[in-house]
């Protein structure tokens, strides 16, 4: 049997050495991925079992197993070089429609427009607009068409210092008639670019005229168009509203009821929870409601481990002279007087011997002040139906800052559902003004400041607000006089959002316009997320589609097919699973990195050292047989 073992040991070393040699021969092909031979012993099997003294047969290939692991990524200057930067293999489609995978990353376009390597497999991408089906796409590389432009954007200064001209009728030729002037281009259905000029014109305070003309032209209602009145509020913001104010504050508030104003303190910190309150130790603090007597408060004892809990504890020790509410910004307790007359105050101070005045308020002592509070003249309808850019808006102004504007996203509301919804955009704001909002069992709706120094007097008011979405907005409809025979007139819509009017200079921060000019292709460029664009010298991009890629619960089941490229293998023993599609940079998909390739992942040092390794494997099994001849002509030589 000896012979038999040696040959087996002779055969393995042979194909271990043929995978080595591959392995070699491959070191400098893109996307190549090593493999090892592995094997398994060999016995002779027996009817009703086999003994434990079997001697065994040798050995025997079990598998040739492949090495996913990543190849070096090299960078280089072609477009189409793409390497994949962790998993995944490029989806593919050979010259025969059979679904293939690679890792190597060496493309050009051929003469149909499609993406492919060098044996002619098309690479698959999935198409624009995210269909989850991929497949080859051709490369349309004619020119781009124009678009025509129907939006501008742009954001300006106008110089608050200005005073109105000299000149009282405008003309775009006469620079007395008008304080500040720019332009932009625009394209038309051909993309033929045009000129818009705009004048600005002074009327009054914060009021302002615009003027558009087309091309130079100076003829009232050809190619000169305005004017269009601008209106700028004392902040320098931008707030003409062609569309009328933002009927929010009536739809939310009816017509407000005059502000009140209630003494109030609150603690200078928020208590510790849980809070444990035990009798005679830290249960009792003093209040003086209005400038009355100072009365001692016995809060019941026990563990409390919400501040809402806490609250309505102190509210029941405290009776029905005060309010006892959570701040919503800070969690300290504050407690407000009923009182909205004159000398509507709160004090609060501790007990001899006691710490609750600490425990719930604060280690230092509480801030006495007011708080100011509006309420809705009339419940809001139940549900409220809100519209954005129509009842969304109202403003709010405490202690004569700055006028916020405060928004709530559209939808259906009852009143305790928008007083929620209001109270999450109140602390939205920037800065919070630290507000309050309820509704009361009628559904009115009330808006609290936070604890204001009483002196001077505190203040809260609420206002309409324009709809600035629209009010930013211009609509021109300007004929072309153009001969190119293009589609007219340009209906372009004009955005001046963030425009502002402010004591500096005049000037242009930003022009956006998404019109352009016909464009020809010049190129394509890959993008990490695997997105392939067409170029164009208009300076505008394209997309073709995005990169397929896929994975496989198991890689070594793939099958290799020459061509540097794998079939799935759907065999239920060793097979690879199907393949799972995606985009770069999703589940387990690595990213691109174009412009590049992946190596080989070949160790060449490591596979000379197996092959001397597998060199004495060889001859160690070529002396067993030498070694077994010698003892059968022993064996033959007996007389």
């Amino acid at each position: 049997m000896s012979f038999q073992q040696a040959l087996s040991g002779l055969n393995a070393s042979s194909s271990a050495l043929d995978a080595i040699g591959n392995n070699i021969a491959n070191a400098s092909t893109v996307g190549f991925k090593q493999a090892n031979a592995q094997f398994a012993d060999a016995y002779a099997a027996a009817l009703g079992g086999a003994g434990s003294n079997q001697i065994g047969m040798g050995t025997t290939l079990s598998t040739v197993a492949q090495q996913f692991s990543q190849g070096s990524i090299t960078a280089d200057n072609n477009p189409l070089d793409i390497a994949i930067n962790g998993g995944g293999f490029f989806q593919m489609t050979s010259s025969a429609g059979t679904p293939t995978y690679s890792r190597a990353g060496q493309f050009q376009l051929d003469q149909y427009g499609y993406i492919v390597d060098a044996s002619g497999s098309k690479l698959n991408l999935f198409p624009p607009g995210g269909s989850s089906t991929a497949s080859p796409i051709a490369i349309n590389n004619g020119n781009m068409g124009a678009v025509v432009t129907t939006n501008l954007g742009m954001n300006l200064n106008l110089d608050a210092r200005q005073t109105v001209p000299t000149t009282a009728t405008f003309s775009p030729n006469d620079p007395t008639s008008y304080n500040e002037s720019t332009s932009a281009t625009v394209y038309d259905s051909l993309g033929v670019s045009h000129t818009l000029g705009m004048y600005f014109v002074k009327t009054g305070t914060n009021a302002w005229n615009l003027y558009t003309n087309v091309d130079g032209g100076t003829t009232q209602g050809t190619n000169l168009f305005g004017p269009a009145g601008l209106a700028f509020n004392s902040s320098g913001v931008l707030t003409t509203s062609p569309s009328g104010p933002n009927t929010g504050l009536s739809s939310m508030f009816g017509t407000p009821a005059a502000a009140t104003t209630q003494g109030a303190s609150i603690g200078s910190a928020a208590p510790t929870l849980p809070l444990t309150v035990t009798a005679g130790s830290n249960d009792q603090f003093n209040i003086a409601l209005d400038g009355g007597a100072v009365t001692p408060i016995t809060l019941a004892a026990g563990s409390y481990t919400t501040s809402a809990a806490l609250a309505a504890a102190v509210q029941t020790a405290i009776g029905a002279g005060a309010t006892v509410s959570v701040d919503p910004a800070s969690g300290k307790l504050v407690v407000t007087s009923k009182s909205t007359a004159a000398g509507s105050a709160v004090a609060l101070s501790a007990v001899t011997g006691n710490t609750g005045l600490s425990a719930l308020f604060g280690a230092t002592a509480p801030t006495t002040g007011s708080q100011v509070a509006v309420s809705g003249g009339t419940a809001p309808a139940n549900p409220l139906v809100v519209t954005a850019g129509t009842n969304d808006q109202f403003s709010l102004t405490v202690n004569g800052g700055t006028p916020l504007s405060v928004t709530i996203p559209a939808g259906s509301y009852t009143p305790a559902q928008l007083a929620t919804q209001l109270q999450t955009s109140l602390n939205a704001l920037s800065p919070s003004p630290d507000a309050t909002v309820t509704a009361n069992g009628s559904g009115v709706l009330t808006v609290t400041s936070a604890v204001l120094p009483a002196t001077p007097a505190p203040t809260l008011a609420l206002g309409s607000v324009n709809n600035l979405g629209s009010s930013s907005t211009i609509a021109l409809a300007l004929p072309l006089s153009s001969a190119s025979g293009s589609n007219g007139p340009l209906d372009i819509t004009l955005n001046l959002a963030g425009s502002t009017q402010f004591g500096n200079s005049f000037g242009v921060n930003s022009v956006t316009q998404d019109g352009s000019a016909a464009g020809q292709f010049t190129g394509l460029k890959v993008l990490p997320d695997g997105t392939v664009q067409g170029t164009y010298n208009n300076g505008m991009t394209k997309s073709f589609g995005t990169i397929a890629l896929a994975t496989f619960k198991n890689p070594n089941g793939l099958i290799p097919t020459g061509d540097n490229q794998w079939l799935e293998n759907l065999s239920t023993v060793n097979g690879s699973g199907p393949a799972t599609a995606g985009t770069p940079g999703s589940g387990a998909n690595g990213i691109l990195q174009p412009s590049a390739i992946e190596g080989s992942n070949v160790d060449l040092t490591a596979q000379l050292v197996d092959m001397i390794t597998q060199q004495r494997n060889y001859q160690a099994n070529a002396q067993t047989i030498k070694t077994e001849d010698s003892i059968m002509q022993t064996l033959i030589n007996l007389r």
